[in-house]
This record gives C-alpha cells, structure tokens and sequence, in this order.
C-alpha cells in the first residue's frame, strides 16, 4: 500500500489504523512517499550491500543515554560486515571521512535526531557535536553523481517534529536530497528495546527471506504486535518506509 499523504495525514501512522479487528499493517505492506515521480523502484539486496552504521549511546550534550545501540550496531556488524563508528569515534569529521572514502550501499546512524520541515532545523546528534543534512548530503552525494544512489537510508532511535505536519515527510526530502532511494525513521521516539527488535528483524527479513523493504518492515512491526510487551501501537507504529518500497 503506497501512501502520499498531504496536510496532516503526514503525521498519521498509517500502519496503526485498526477496524476493530486488525490494524492495516496486518493486511499490507505499508510504504509512504512525498510523490510517486519520486521513486525509483529497485530491489535491495542486503546480503551483498555494503553497510556502514554507527551511533551515539553514552549520554551527551544533555541528551539522555542509548543502552541498546550497542547490541544494535553489534549486530550489523556481526552479520552483514557493517563498518562501525560508536560513541567516542562517532564524531563529524569521521563520519564524514568514512562515508566519503567508501561506496556504501545502506547507511544506519543509531543516534538522536531531530526532523522538522525545515531542513535546516534536522540535525543528528554526534559524539562531539551535531551533523546537518548538508553535511551528510556532502558526504555521500558522490555515489549519486556516479549514477549509484544510497540504497538505504536507516535513522534508528530519531523522530520527526511534534506537530509539524510536515515534518514526516520532510525526512522524505532529506532522504531524498542525501542521496538516498529510501530511508526508514520514526514519528516519535520509542523504547531502545522495541527499536533494537525492529531493526533487527527488518535486516534480517530482508537478507534471509528476500522480502521486500515494505514487507520486511510489516513483518517487523507483526512481531512486535504479536509480542506480550510491545504490542501497543506506541511501541510500532512510529516506523515510516520512506521513497523506495522494493
């Protein structure tokens, strides 16, 4: 179910609308997208990309601590060979470095964020400072000028604007202006527990079964659903596929 949401039904998610019986990630595969002339379907195949992911979970810059980025980032590069920058070596300068040195196929920065309408107002938050969308554009628009666009963009443990009905689909626009086909981001922040067993299964998903990004993500999001403590919709629907849903 491709959705291109206007006016306030950008800040709905989607996948958390329920008929008394089920909600409608149970029935479909859920993508969003600012505009469909925007999209380039292309299939990712993760067992072959090339993955870069790093975060922050110390707590810095009177932002509280990550616990679960640890395990997260362990895990990608446990099993697909991710490049890893955590906590003290998360800064700006070697993220930049290590994204302009390298033709990664699917970026995943575990760290807080902010997302608002204004891309200028977006920032992720480093180790030793913060790292605007221009500077991330600026580190990886290369791949996009040599005809081969980030794959996948992954902004675990981030949220959009409360209240901009913009916001969400602003993240589209930053997405889209990094150079990035896709990306995968929350509405608001979650708990570090349900992120971790989202993303993990998303990967997973993806890599084992050959589902697709939208599908890998819903049936993410069922696991959760079908859990005794993440259930709520609080704890799963917060996550958006963004751009491309193959």
């Amino acid at each position: 179910l491709l959705v291109i949401p206007d006016g306030t039904l950008r800040t709905i998610p989607f996948a958390a609308i329920y008929d008394g019986s089920e909600f409608l990630v149970e029935k479909y595969a859920i993508a969003t997208t600012p505009g469909i002339s925007l999209t380039l379907p292309k299939p990712l195949d993760v067992q072959k990309a090339s993955l870069f992911a790093g975060g922050v979970s110390h707590a810095v810059q009177g932002f509280s601590g990550l616990p679960g980025v640890p395990v997260e980032l362990a895990k990608l590069q446990n099993q697909y060979g991710a490049a890893v920058l955590q906590d003290q070596n998360f800064q700006r300068s070697a993220i930049q470095s290590q994204l302009a040195s390298e033709n990664y196929s699917v970026v995943h920065i575990a760290t807080h964020g902010h997302f608002d309408s204004n891309p200028q107002e977006s920032f992720l938050l480093t180790y030793d400072g913060r790292l605007t969308m221009d500077l991330l554009e600026q580190s990886i628009s290369g791949r996009r000028q040599a005809g081969q666009p980030l794959e996948l963009l992954v902004l675990s443990a981030c949220e959009t604007a409360v209240g901009d009905s913009r916001a969400a689909l602003g993240l589209a626009g930053v997405a889209l202006k990094a150079g990035a086909r896709s990306a995968v981001a929350t509405l608001w922040q979650i708990s570090d527990e349900a992120t971790v067993k989202v993303i993990d299964d998303f990967y997973e998903k993806t890599a084992t079964d050959g589902l697709t990004k939208a599908q890998a993500l819903r049936s993410a999001q069922i696991e959760l659903i079908h859990s005794e403590r993440f259930y709520h919709p609080t704890d799963w629907a917060p996550f958006l596929l963004i751009g491309n849903w193959l």
